[in-house]
């Protein structure tokens, strides 16, 4: 019978004359094929001999062949050294199998083995079946991070290695973990890709409880039993790069797994497929182990208007007003790992404003459209659709162009404009798209619908007195401050922009500090022209020529500044002028709306601005303590609502140390109270800063 079934089978498929004649000699004496002598064996090759033969009678399905009897398969287990996470999202960028986080060995070194049944699995064909798009919606304060060497391993069940029955020797293996805003695991996934260049990748997604998600379902893809689980299977071609997906998805224990395998070899995909199912279903695949290293500050709200105006740095480009017609329908406001944006629309009778604002992590790294160049950005010179039209040079350009706030002007927010009409089911009128990239790395998005070109251009620019961005505040020599506005500020925020800085903060004193947006609180020496970043531990020395700007643009600045002389002189020029200084600022409970402002933001986003005042006046070391132990948040929330005011400040005699007593009165709602501590100027090239506070609050 089996004999029997076996031809009938072979007439549809094709198979080596030695492998035919190993299987025959298995059907008819029950022996194991050359070159294995194990029982084992002999039941693996009878076992995959009935999976075909089951297979025969089943059409529309792909099945293991070859791959089940082939005798000389490389046996695949425990991983080769563990390296650091490589800089690529994909394995198969990497084909010389360097820098992986996991490389997957072979203890067996080539040799023939045993290998357990694998059974055979049915892969319905869904290269032409109807999909169902899914909708994957992340969690609320998702963030990511690499998996070490060892949580790979872990989460495979292997122990102190990777189960060798996956068949995964001479994969490079990453791995990534995506958390919901609390620390929960909400996926895991596994990458790796063949590093002897046969271009066959795959990819592991693990999740506690449930299935992972997929954008899409395919309707013809079936289910079948694998060691009591049920597992949906499906394959498709593409014709595009000539190869083969295998897929397979289901819930083993507590643990969702969906595996799929790329390559051009479709019998290879299957197997290494077939090969995840029998592991994966046996149970071990866990995320359980999985904990972040630290879960990151984010926020995902919605927000009225005044809400969004009243943002930290963003609210600055919330427009004060828009065209008539548009009515406010919502903003929202997002805050996490690698984001950090807020969006805001207003609609009217089928047209609609949106704007997205949004902060940079690297606003020198942003591409900007030159405005002398129109055919890379000007809407009027194509027609529709812009695939036909524009050439594909800058076509992806042409799709977003992000503009210098500088550059812009209305001529070229026009070039941006188009009046569209005779649209079934639509309006006439105006309708553009364009991004703005505002000093301070601040990059807005307009889409536009229902919006004049010259009312674009108000949106974009004319309703701001200064631009956002554009304003530096500056402490120098006897305490005189003084605020950098338009290109005063430009001048010195491309510097930083553009500057070389190098690793480390330079030995150099200061005898200016810098507020700027987007950098933070900077140290200048003007004697050698360096700017010193505490924060970012990095210096840049500008050129002689640079340098000489610079003097000259903050001494005239400050020249125009009496400053505010004391007894002691201005502040920074006597030890008690800057702890006088100092303890003003910091008892002003709320000064300038500071506090209001830091709750608004966020700890991450408001904790720059907010220290700003005191940053100006003291050491980095006095500022990260006040950041670390939250002093000044603590005695702002006393005072919350309410307005106060510093009413008498008084210093005693300094300690051998430099250190001291002070006493602060401060009123507010008609009530008074005492504060009593301690300070410590320090001196640095003849300016003084606070170098140590200490009061109970």
């Amino acid at each position: 019978m089996f004999e029997h079934d076996y031809r009938s089978y072979m007439d549809r498929v094709e198979l080596g004359k030695s492998r035919h004649q190993q299987i025959m000699d298995v059907l008819r004496e029950g022996r194991a094929p050359a070159g294995r002598g194990s029982r084992m064996a002999h039941y693996a090759v009878l076992a995959a001999c009935l999976a075909l033969v089951c297979a025969a009678g089943l059409g529309g399905l792909r099945y293991l062949g070859d791959y089940y009897l082939n005798q000389d398969l490389p046996a695949y287990e425990t991983p080769g050294p563990a390296t650091n996470t490589p800089g690529h999202d994909i394995p198969g960028d990497n084909p010389g199998g360097e820098g992986y986080t996991l490389l997957v060995g072979d203890p067996f070194d080539g040799q023939p083995h045993s290998s357990p049944m694998i059974p055979a699995l049915a892969y319905p064909d869904c290269t032409d079946s109807p999909a169902v798009a899914g909708n994957i919606l992340l969690p609320a304060g998702h963030f990511t991070e690499d998996m070490t060497a060892s949580e790979i391993i872990a989460a495979l069940g292997g122990g102190d290695q990777v189960p060798w029955l996956l068949y995964w020797a001479g994969f490079g293996v990453d791995g990534s973990v995506l958390y919901d805003g609390e620390g929960a695991v909400w996926q895991a996934t596994l990458t790796g890709a063949d590093t002897t260049g046969s271009g066959t990748t795959f990819t592991l997604a693990l999740s506690p409880g449930r299935l992972p998600v997929r954008d899409l379902v395919y309707s013809d893809a079936g289910e079948q039993e694998v060691n009591g689980v049920t597992v949906t299977t499906w394959y498709y071609w593409s014709d595009l790069d000539g190869t083969y997906t295998y897929g397979a998805e289901f819930l083993s224990g507590d643990t969702g797994i969906r595996f799929t395998c790329t390559s051009a070899d479709g019998e290879r995909a299957a197997l290494l497929t077939n090969c995840l199912v029998t592991v994966g279903t046996g149970g071990g695949f866990t995320t359980s182990h999985l904990t972040p290293d630290e879960i990151p500050e984010w926020r995902s709200e919605s927000l009225t208007l005044a809400e969004a105006r009243a943002e930290t740095l963003l609210g600055a480009y919330v427009p004060d007003q828009v065209p008539s017609g548009f009515a406010f329908d919502g903003a929202h406001r997002e805050l996490g790992q690698d984001r950090n944006y807020m969006t805001l629309f207003w609609s009217g009778y089928y047209t609609h404003i949106s704007i997205t604002i949004e902060l940079l992590d690297d606003p020198a790294g942003q591409a900007v459209t030159d405005v002398d160049a129109p055919e890379r950005y000007d809407v009027n010179r194509y027609e529709t659709p812009w695939a036909d039209s524009v050439p594909e040079a800058y076509r992806q350009e042409f799709d977003n162009p992000v503009f210098a706030a500088a550059d812009l002007t209305e001529e070229v927010v026009s070039a941006r404009m188009r009046y569209v009409t005779g649209d079934a089911g639509d309006v006439d009128g105006w309708r553009g798209d364009f991004s703005v990239l505002y000093t301070g790395g601040v990059l807005v998005r307009y889409d536009l619908k229902g919006v004049t070109p010259e009312q674009a251009y108000e949106l974009t620019m004319r309703h701001y007195d200064v631009l956002p961005g554009e304003i530096v505040s500056v402490t120098g020599p006897e305490g005189r401050q003084a605020e950098l506005t338009g290109e005063e500020a430009q001048t010195i925020l491309s510097l930083l922009d553009g500057g070389q800085w190098a690793e480390g903060t330079s030995d150099c004193a200061s005898d200016y500090a810098l507020s700027c947006p987007g950098w933070g609180v900077l140290r200048y020496h003007s004697d050698c022209g360096t700017f010193n970043d505490p924060a970012g531990d990095r210096s840049l020395t500008l050129s002689d020529a640079d340098r000489e700007m610079v003097n000259r643009l903050l001494t005239g600045q400050l020249s125009l500044s009496s400053g505010e002389a004391g007894e002691e002189g201005g502040q920074g020029t006597s030890p008690q002028a800057a702890a006088e200084g100092f303890l003003t600022i910091f008892f002003s409970a709320n000064q300038g709306g500071r506090y209001d402002a830091l709750l608004s933001a966020g700890w991450q986003e408001g904790t720059e601005g907010y220290y700003a005042p005191l940053s100006a006046l003291a050491t980095s070391q006095c500022v990260d303590s006040l950041i670390r132990n939250r002093l000044l948040s603590n005695y702002d929330s006393l005072y919350e609502g309410q307005t106060a005011e510093v009413t008498s400040l008084s210093l005693g005699e300094a300690s051998a140390q430099g250190v001291y007593p002070f006493t602060v009165e401060v009123t507010a709602g008609g009530a008074a109270r005492v504060y009593t501590g301690q300070i410590t100027p320090v001196e640095e090239n003849g300016i003084w800063w606070v170098d140590d506070f200490w009061c109970p609050i």
